[in-house]
Order: structure tokens, then C-alpha cells, then sequence
């Protein structure tokens, strides 16, 4: 399974947003800089680049908890994950 090396980072500062998720502001980074703490946004087909627990969205996963593992792929929706330490 391979995963992106980049990923969508939100700003961490102003986790709440108005407007649909394609108007969220991001950064693209290297999986590698992620973090704990860091909010990480996930869209359908996916692969959830760290463990982490979901603090926003609906979506499908490969796997049914709230806290996602590295490597689950999301069939459908979105996520805001934060990454675990």
C-alpha cells in the first residue's frame, strides 16, 4: 500500500471553519513533518498518513473506530484527523 507524501495541513490555531470543506485553507507538507496535535484533512481515496482520532467529518473507512490508524484508506467523505503523539 503506498502512501501520498503530501498532505493537506490545516492550521491548527483555527480548527472551526465556515463554508463547505472545499474552501478550507491548507498546506501542502511531507507526511514526514507531521506531528502530534496536527489537523490533517483527509478526502475519499485517501490514505490516512498517521494514527489519529477523528475530530471532524463523515466519511466511509476501511476501519470502524474513532481513533484512525496509519494506512486506513477513506472510501468516501472527509476527515479532520488529529494526529496522536
Amino acid at each position: 500500500m503506498q502512501m501520498s507524501s503530501h498532505v493537506r495541513l490545516l492550521d491548527a490555531s483555527e480548527p472551526d471553519h465556515d463554508g463547505p470543506i472545499d474552501k478550507l485553507a491548507f498546506e501542502l507538507v511531507l507526511a514526514t513533518r507531521l506531528k502530534a496535535g496536527d489537523l490533517v484533512l483527509c478526502t475519499a481515496g485517501d490514505i490516512v498518513p498517521a494514527d489519529g482520532v477523528v475530530i471532524e467529518g463523515t466519511a466511509v473507512l476501511a476501519a470502524g473506530e474513532p481513533l484512525v490508524r496509519r494506512g486506513t484508506r477513506l472510501i468516501s467523505g472527509y476527515i479532520v484527523l488529529r494526529v496522536a503523539a
